[in-house]
């Protein structure tokens, strides 16, 4: 039984790996730059194995891990030459549609892609939690929805001076947030934040990995696994299969997470100058004061 179920298992990755190859290959987008063949190797095939273990983490026990991990050391090995020789695009999303909390449109990479995702986040997360603000707390290590309610109740303790007087919360949310992110201007940011900040070898692949990440349109040739009248109802403005052409990042995926507070990172410290009591998660942002109407919110 087990091993006609390791065959039948082998036989789906063949399929899995034979459509990828057939659907996979360059976005409809121009990189920036011409990214040269990596001769010297600056990124090492234990890179590309770290971020494969950090990506299991807590779902070795789906299909798509396991499938992955019966022959972990050569599709890592494939994958890595793909970076090497600059032949590595996203292979083609899956798509559906969730109800809860709210109905909303999902799409989940391969995971051969999200092992490249946390290759991508294993440098870039050192260098962004430098500049994000204390109060920004989604998708930080040692934060999170409890830390941001802390934060919130310890900031309402402090203005109200222990509840002994009134103080006001203004709650506030970003309209569609990920659907209105403007990806070339998220590059624009993010490749000069990586030429001054990033100093190790392996640099020219980092920024080839983040543009071809983020440009690529996991809309374009995925596969969908909801009917697709489940979209009649969501709003255009919601979906990436109808927002405006490089606009939006699909907000499952930990490059969106990281991007997406480096992209808010100038309106937190923008507010943080003018409002000492306030904190952010995603898209969810506060601002609390002794007064009703202070005088720095209508200007």
């Amino acid at each position: 039984m087990i091993a006609i179920i390791r065959i039948q298992l082998e036989q789906w990755i063949q399929e899995q790996q034979q459509s990828e190859q057939q659907q996979s290959g360059p976005s409809s987008f121009r990189f920036t730059q011409k990214y040269k063949m990596d001769k010297d190797s600056s990124i090492q095939l234990s890179d590309v194995l770290e971020a494969y273990f950090h990506c299991r983490k807590n779902k070795r026990s789906t299909s798509a891990a396991i499938a992955f991990e019966i022959n972990y050391e050569a599709n890592c090995l494939d994958l890595w030459r793909e970076i090497v020789e600059r032949r590595y695009f996203p292979s083609p999303s899956i798509a559906f549609v969730v109800n809860k909390p709210v109905k909303r449109e999902i799409f989940a990479a391969c995971f051969r892609d999200r092992i490249v995702h946390h290759l991508i986040g294993l440098r870039l997360i050192p260098l962004f939690e430098g500049e994000f603000i204390d109060e920004t707390t989604n998708c930080r290590k040692g934060k999170g929805t409890s830390c941001g309610i802390n934060l919130l109740y310890n900031s309402i303790q402090k203005v109200s001076k222990a509840y002994t007087s009134d103080c006001w919360v203004l709650k506030l949310d970003l309209k569609s947030f990920f659907m209105c992110i403007d990806k070339g201007l998220l590059w624009d940011r993010l490749s000069l934040f990586i030429k001054d900040r990033y100093t190790s070898d392996d640099i020219e692949t980092l920024l080839y990995l983040t543009e071809v990440t983020l440009k690529n349109d996991p809309s374009i040739g995925c596969k969908l696994r909801s009917p697709k009248s489940k979209w009649d109802d969501i709003p255009k403005h919601k979906s990436l299969f109808t927002v405006k052409k490089g606009l939006g990042l699909a907000p499952g995926n930990l490059p969106s997470q990281i991007w997406a507070n480096f992209y808010l990172n100038p309106f937190d410290h923008w507010v943080k100058e003018r409002f000492s009591e306030y904190g952010r998660y995603v898209d969810d942002f506060y601002i609390i004061s002794l007064i009703r109407t202070p005088d720095r919110i209508h200007s």
